[in-house]
This record gives structure tokens, C-alpha cells and sequence, in this order.
């Protein structure tokens, strides 16, 4: 072996070694038969740039609820000072240092109400990002299916191209031995062309989907990804009320349901104002014009404070807080019958989808059948080229409409699925 192709082996081995650390660092570890649709999720709920922004707003309103506590604990301050006065000539200085202490015993409901409303407010925030959880996990579905379908496309594009190829040597048999015309050939051959056009074409489309897939996953686009096939689509049932107490939970009814009740408890928020507040405050320490203070210096009240008149801004406030109310409550009425509506019709689709690919299988036994049977007719000179060739692409129209109905029945089903609200974690 020389220098170079010792160089080129290490430089190859090298290479290796970097894209396995690659992979190892980013976490991606898949089965040796592919990325299956969990793995993919799970890269989506660290990648999606949705899904992490919705996840970002549940822990900001997760520190505010936190912070809403504070106000029923006492506050404390450590408090150092040095004073110098001047009266005429006179100059006086003043040291002191104290612990002070202050403690809210009642502020007309009023922090209670915050309270209450950052819970909502963080409820709300869970629920929008449970619906940005579903809308990428739709997105990660479709191009699963994307994908299965291109894959699928590609074994049948294979296939009609070798029953082509075999369809053009027979019908130049005939055309030789003077039993079909050179318009039969020419048109044979004018088909294997085309499903070798529709090969690429599906090829294009697969190379496209994995790309995309890759971009959704946060992944470098460049990267090869083997993809196991996603679990198959259930048979629907027969009836839609089984599922109707589960949009009582819908995402998107759960974040209006919150954002009323937070609404409502801004409003008794308000409403404290009109209530009288209570606190108790104090301090300890020393105080002396020289250093260190050696006086003690204490003291504590207890204060009563009741707003009596402030502009009008307390009115004014709690006046809005019920009009947000209303508009809130209007905002839900209308989401829950627009995810009832939605839900429905993507389950009808369902099963309607569902039925068609059922009528798309029998189908395609039938012609399946037909054509067998009118290529041997053919063969044995029982029948005309252009009803063999009608026969053939009967067939070939009906496995690729099984197909197209196959991918349909996954996106519809991946539809109902979003319009329940159901995401990549129950």
C-alpha cells in the first residue's frame, strides 16, 4: 500500500469516526431498521421551534404564579445608613442600622385573587402548548405518511415498469411476425416511457420528503433518514357520540375555559380596591452620631388603609374586567361549537376515507382479475390490442388510486386526531 491510499484510508476512517460522535452527541439513537415515529416525536418536542416557544410561556407563567405567593409571606430589609445634617454652624452626623419587617394582614381579597388568576393564566399556558404539541405532531404525521406513500409509489412504479417492458416485447413479437400494427408499438413503448417518467418523479418527491422531514426535526437536511412505517389506521366506528365527552378536554376548550376564570378573578382583583387593607410593619436596630450606633431605635404600628376615592379608576377598571368577561365568555361558546363541528366532520371524513379505500381494494381485484384474463385473450388472438391495452391501464389506475386512498385514510385519520386535541403526550 503507498503514502496516498494510507493517507485516503485514514482521512475515510476519520470521517467515520466524526459522524458517529456526531450522531452520539446529538442523541439520536434509532433502531438499525430506521427512525420510527416515537423517535421522530421525541426530536420534534426538542426541536420545534412552536413547540418551544409555547413551552417557554408555560415556564414564564410558571415563575409568576411562583412570584404570586409573595405576597402572603412578610417582606424583610437589612438597612444601613449615615445621615449628615448642617444648621448654621451647626453639622450633625447620624449613623444607624436596622432589621425592618413588613406583613400584608388583608388586602380586600385582592392578592388572593392574584393568586388564583396566574394558576388559570398558567393552566392557559399548558393548554396552548398542548395545542402547539398536536399541530406539529399533525405535520410530523403527514410527512410520515408522506414518505410511506412515496416508498409504496416507488414499488409499483417498479412493477408496471417490468409489466411494460414485458408488454412492449410481446407486442413487438406480434408486430413482427405481422399480426399488430406499428401504432400498437409505438404506443406500448410511448407507456414504458411514461412510468419510468413517473419513477423519477416519485423518486423526486421522496428525496423532497425526507428533507422536509429532516428541516422539521431540526436535523441537517442533507442527512440521510430511514423511516420505519407508522402504525396503520384503525377502522373507524360506527358513531361519533363516543367521543364527544372527550372534547370536554379539548386543548383549545381547556385554554378559553382558563382564560375566562382568570377574566373573572382580575375582576375580583378589582374589586378589591373598594375593600379596606390591614398590615403590620416594624423595625430594630440602633442609631448615634458616632460609629458604631450604640442607641437602640425601635418600633411598630399596625395600619388600616380604605381607599375612599380614586379618580374613578376603580370603577372604571372593574367595568372593563366585566366587558373582558363577556368577550371571553362569546370566545368560548363559539370555540366549543367550532371544535365539535371540526371534530365531527374529520371523523366523517374518516370514515368516508376509510370506505373509499375498501371500495378501492375491490376494485382492484376485479380488475386485477380482468386484466389477466384479457392479456391471455390477447396472447391467444381472442381479443383487439386497444381492449388489452384499456384492461392494463384499468389496472394500472386502480393500484395507484389504492394507493392515493391509503395515504388519504392516513392524513384523514391524522385530522381526526388533531381535531380531538390529541398530541404527541396524552
Amino acid at each position: 500500500m503507498n503514502k496516498k491510499t494510507c493517507f485516503a484510508c485514514h482521512l475515510v476512517c476519520l470521517s467515520l469516526i466524526c459522524s458517529v460522535a456526531r450522531a452520539q452527541s446529538s442523541g439520536e439513537k434509532f433502531a438499525p431498521s430506521g427512525m420510527t415515529l416515537n423517535d421522530a416525536s421525541k426530536i420534534l418536542l426538542l426541536n420545534n421551534p412552536d413547540v418551544l416557544a409555547a413551552k417557554a410561556l408555560v415556564n414564564e407563567f410558571e415563575a409568576r404564579h411562583k412570584a404570586a405567593y409573595s405576597n402572603f409571606y412578610p417582606s424583610l430589609a437589612v438597612n444601613l445608613g449615615r445621615t449628615e445634617t448642617e444648621a448654621g454652624a451647626a453639622r450633625q452626623k447620624q449613623y444607624n442600622y436596622n432589621l425592618s419587617g413588613s406583613y400584608s394582614l388583608f388586602s380586600g381579597m385582592a392578592d388572593a385573587a392574584a393568586l388564583k388568576k396566574s394558576r388559570f393564566e398558567l393552566q392557559k399556558a399548558r393548554s396552548d402548548y398542548k395545542t402547539a404539541e398536536t399541530e406539529a405532531f399533525f405535520s410530523l404525521r403527514r410527512i410520515f405518511a408522506q414518505i410511506a406513500s412515496a416508498k409504496e409509489q416507488l414499488v409499483l412504479n417498479h412493477e408496471v415498469i417490468r409489466r411494460r417492458q414485458e408488454n412492449v416485447q410481446l407486442v413487438k413479437l406480434k408486430y413482427n411476425a405481422g399480426r399488430e400494427s406499428n401504432a400498437a408499438l409505438l404506443e406500448t413503448e410511448a407507456l414504458l416511457e411514461t412510468s419510468k417518467w413517473k419513477k423519477q418523479k416519485t423518486e423526486r418527491e421522496l428525496k423532497t420528503a425526507q428533507k422536509k422531514l429532516n428541516q422539521l426535526l431540526g436535523r441537517d437536511i442533507r442527512l440521510p433518514i430511514l423511516i420505519m412505517p407508522a402504525p396503520v389506521s384503525p377502522e373507524p366506528p360506527l358513531d361519533f357520540s363516543d367521543f364527544e365527552p372527550e372534547l370536554k378536554t379539548h386543548p383549545s376548550v381547556v385554554s378559553n375555559e382558563a382564560g375566562l376564570n382568570a377574566s373573572r378573578e382580575e375582576l375580583s382583583r378589582i374589586r378589591g380596591g373598594f375593600m379596606p387593607g390591614a398590615s403590620l410593619s416594624g423595625a430594630w436596630g440602633r442609631a448615634d452620631s458616632e460609629w458604631p450606633p450604640d442607641a437602640k431605635n425601635w418600633n411598630w404600628s399596625f395600619q388600616i388603609n380604605w381607599p375612599l376615592f380614586s379618580g374613578w379608576k376603580t370603577k372604571n377598571d372593574t367595568k372593563s374586567a366585566r366587558a373582558e368577561i363577556n368577550r371571553v365568555e362569546e370566545i368560548l361558546k363559539k370555540t366549543r361549537d367550532d371544535v365539535f363541528i371540526s371534530a365531527e366532520d374529520s371523523f366523517l371524513q374518516w370514515k368516508e376515507t376509510y370506505s373509499l379505500m375498501k371500495v378501492r381494494e375491490v376494485t382492484l381485484n376485479a380488475l386485477s382479475e380482468r386484466a389477466w384474463l384479457v392479456k391471455n385473450q390477447y396472447v391467444s388472438g381472442q381479443t383487439a390490442y386497444f381492449e388489452w391495452r384499456q384492461a392494463e391501464e384499468n389496472l394500472t389506475s386502480a393500484q395507484e388510486q389504492l394507493l392515493a386512498a391509503k395515504y388519504e385514510l392516513e392524513i384523514a385519520y391524522a385530522e381526526f386526531e388533531k381535531a380531538m386535541g390529541r398530541g404527541i403526550n396524552p
